[in-house]
């Protein structure tokens, strides 16, 4: 008896997870595309661009950045799907994963917030304020340096005031 519930559940979930993929997927998308709740809820991009300065001493470190899903982008261009609030702040999805010296940080959880000039995020597991705003500039702050700095092994590299780059957001 207890084996015909259990069959029971496991072929039941395994029919609802077969019938919802189809329905959950954009037409034509991909394996691994966004899906249409991810589409509807996320109807903003918020496209940041690396700092030529900043991408010169990527480089120059063996620093690379790569995108987390469902952000997207390579080189120095990221676009994040946003999500866009009425009090001036903006929630992207996905991240950036920075790589130096065999280790990796991964930043994700963004939120902008033009009305304090602040861009939070989970640096390594940690809630900081990575970013300040300067216009359309994305300024590190001393937060963000040091998580930066210690999850890659650097002892100074990364430093407030550093400009990683700029950023819009279209609604």
């Amino acid at each position: 008896m207890q084996s015909r519930i259990v069959s029971g559940l496991v072929g039941g979930l395994l029919v609802l997870s077969l019938g919802a993929t189809p329905a959950l997927a954009a037409p034509g998308a991909e394996a691994g595309a966004e899906t249409v709740q991810d589409l509807s809820f996320h109807k903003s991009r918020t496209v940041v661009t690396v700092d030529a300065g900043a991408t010169a001493a990527f480089d120059f470190f063996g620093i690379t950045l790569d995108a987390l899903r469902p952000a997207s982008g390579g080189a120095s261009t990221y676009t994040f799907p946003a999500c866009v609030r009425r009090n001036g702040v903006t929630e992207l999805a996905g991240g950036l994963k920075f790589t130096a010296n065999a280790k990796s940080v991964k930043v994700n959880s963004v939120v902008i917030n033009t009305r304090t000039d602040v861009v939070k995020a989970v640096v390594a597991g940690r809630r900081v304020d990575l970013f300040t705003l300067d216009g359309q500039h994305l300024v590190l702050t001393t937060a963000g340096a040091d998580a930066l700095n210690k999850g890659l092994g650097f002892d100074a590299l990364f430093a407030e005031g550093f400009v990683f780059g700029g950023y819009a957001t279209t609604k």
